[in-house]
């Protein structure tokens, strides 16, 4: 109805991007700064080693992190064990920056989302998580830029983000399958716009096939 709680319609600027910047740089030499040295155990060090060689782990694979950690092997800093780490802390510093931005949606306030996302990225599980070669801060990391990605789209009506946030869940299946829970909340999403007449669901099935292929 015309009375019902709108979604927030947000598109950042130039001082939200900067300030989600600042964040994500700053949470990234704190985690460098503790991060693990060298090679670890159990399935930290699997991840560490068949990054570098690309081999399969595990179910469910984690072929996306895989192929990412491997990306990120080709910096020459450290070990390529330490490397595969590395990943683990840029995933986290990214998801600190993007937390701001999805508190920023919701508030006119940049203090309260600058709060909430240090707080994220200071807390010990998600700080221990940040500093060793594993799949919780990369899924994190997905996570919120799937969220970013329909909160755009709702704000600016273009398909693009749709298309975006469909292949980045589809990719993120191959990351940590927990980010699949968030399906069921972004095709409600996807419902309630499109009975506002705003809504489609091709571009976001697109992307979703793309992600997965």
């Amino acid at each position: 109805s015309d009375n019902a709680p709108q979604a927030p319609r947000y598109q950042p600027d130039r001082v939200d991007l900067l300030a989600a910047l600042g964040l994500a740089i700053l949470a990234l030499a704190a985690y460098i700064r503790t991060l693990a040295p060298d090679l670890l155990y159990g399935d930290s060090a699997e991840f560490q080693c068949l990054a570098y060689t690309f081999g399969v782990t595990h179910s469910t694979g984690y072929p996306t992190y895989l192929f990412l950690a491997r990306l990120v092997g080709f910096i020459p800093l450290g070990s390529p064990a330490y490397r595969v780490s590395l990943f683990s802390a840029m995933c986290a510093a990214t998801s600190v920056g993007g937390v701001y931005l999805l508190g920023r949606s919701f508030t006119r306030s940049r203090t309260g989302p600058a709060l909430g996302a240090m707080a994220l990225g200071i807390s010990y599980t998600f700080w221990s998580q940040a500093i060793i070669a594993e799949v919780y801060t990369p899924g994190a990391a997905f996570f919120i830029a799937v969220l970013l990605m329909l909160l755009l789209w709702n704000g600016t009506g273009e398909a693009r983000y749709l298309f975006a946030s469909g292949v980045l869940g589809g990719l993120s299946l191959g990351v940590h399958m927990s980010v699949l829970l968030l399906a069921p909340a972004a095709g409600l999403f996807l419902l309630l716009r499109r009975r506002r007449g705003g809504a489609t669901w091709r571009p976001a099935l697109l992307g979703a096939l793309t992600g997965v292929a």
